[in-house]
C-alpha cells in the first residue's frame, strides 16, 4: 500500500456481464485528491488493467472482463470526472489522468502489471502512462484508440466545446449513426444503450473537455518514443466511424514493434459488443509474451 492511500473494498453478486458471472468486487481508491471507484475481477495470477473512454465508466468493460476472469486479475478504475470516480482535483488533462492511473496501479497491483489495455480515449491516456513510466507494465493493449490529434472528428470537436459537450455525448450514447446502433442495440442490445446512457449521464463536463482538448495537444511522436520495446497489440474494428480505421494503421507506425489485428465487421464498441473475441486476441498475444 502507498503511504497517504486509503481504500475500502466491497463485494457485490457475481455479474453476468459476459455471461460467465465472474465474482466482482468493488471499491474505491483514494490519494493525492483522486478519489477512484473501481472494480476488479478474476481468479489469475496476471494483473491486467483496464481504462475505458471519454462518457463512459468501467462497467462498459465489464464483459471483456468477464470473458478474461478466469486465466487473469482484471482491474477497471473510473477515470477522474468519470462513473462512480470523483472530479479531477486540479486541471483535468490526459496527463493527470495517467498520473490517477499510476498512482491506482501503483497502490492496488503489483507492478510490472502483465497489460495495460486502454480503449478508445482510454488508448491516450495508457500511451501516455506507458511511456512515461514503462516500468509499470510488460505489454500494451490499444483497443479502437485514436492517435492522430490534429485530425479531430467532428463529435470529439463538440465534446470539446463548452456548449455542445452534453448533447453531443448524449448522441453519441444513443447512436451518432442511428442506422447501425438501431440494428446493434436498440433492437437487440438494450442493456448496452443503458450503459452507454449512463456513462453520458455521469461523465463531468470539465473533464471531458479537459481530456479532449489536452489529447489534441499530444505530439504522438514524443509519447510513443520510450515504447519501441514495449509488446504491443492494436485492436480495430473496420466499421469503426467514431474512431476511424486509419488511427489503427497510425498507431502501428508509431508503434512498429505492434500486432494489429483487424475485427471484420465491428464497430467502436467492440469491448463490450464483440468480447469473446477481443478476449481471444488478447490471450493469444499475451502467451507470446
Amino acid at each position: 500500500m502507498v503511504p497517504g492511500s486509503a481504500t475500502t473494498e466491497s463485494a457485490r453478486p457475481p455479474s453476468s456481464a459476459g455471461g460467465a458471472g465472474a465474482e466482482i468486487l468493488t471499491g474505491e481508491f483514494q490519494q493525492d485528491g483522486f478519489r477512484l471507484a473501481y472494480s476488479v475481477s478474476g481468479r489469475g495470477q496476471d494483473d491486467l488493467v483496464f481504462i475505458h473512454g471519454l462518457y463512459s465508466s468501467a462497467t462498459a468493460g465489464l464483459p471483456l472482463a468477464d470473458q478474461l476472469s478466469a486465466r487473469h486479475r482484471i482491474w477497471a478504475p473510473d477515470l477522474p470526472g468519470h462513473g462512480g470516480s470523483g472530479a479531477f482535483p486540479a486541471e483535468a488533462s490526459i496527463e493527470e489522468a495517467a498520473r490517477a492511473a499510476s498512482l491506482f496501479i501503483r497502490a492496488r497491483c503489483d507492478p510490472p502489471i502483465k497489460a495495460l489495455i486502454g480503449y478508445s480515449m482510454g488508448c491516450v491516456v495508457a500511451l501516455r502512462l506507458a511511456g512515461s513510466e514503462p516500468e509499470l507494465l510488460n505489454s500494451l493493449i490499444l483497443i479502437a484508440g485514436p492517435a492522430v490529434p490534429d485530425r479531430i472528428p467532428l463529435w470529439a470537436r463538440g465534446l470539446a466545446s463548452p456548449v455542445f459537450c452534453h448533447p453531443t455525448g448524449i448522441a453519441m450514447a444513443a447512436g451518432i449513426r442511428a442506422g447501425e446502433m438501431a440494428g446493434r442495440v436498440l433492437l437487440r442490445r438494450n442493456g448496452l444503450l443503458r450503459v452507454l446512457l449512463s456513462g453520458a449521464a455521469s461523465a463531468d463536463r470539465r473533464a471531458t473537455i479537459g481530456l479532449v482538448q489536452s489529447a489534441s495537444r499530444l505530439d504522438p511522436e514524443r509519447v510513443t518514443r520510450a515504447l519501441h520495446d514495449t509488446p504491443c497489440l492494436v485492436v480495430h474494428g473496420t466499421h469503426d466511424r467514431i474512431v476511424r480505421p486509419f488511427h489503427a494503421l497510425e498507431l502501428q507506425r508509431l508503434l512498429p514493434q505492434s500486432r494489429l489485428h483487424w475485427l471484420s465487421g465491428v464497430d467502436h464498441l467492440a469491448p463490450y459488443t464483440d468480447a469473446k473475441r477481443v478476449a481471444r486476441l488478447i490471450d493469444s498475444f499475451l502467451k507470446r509474451l
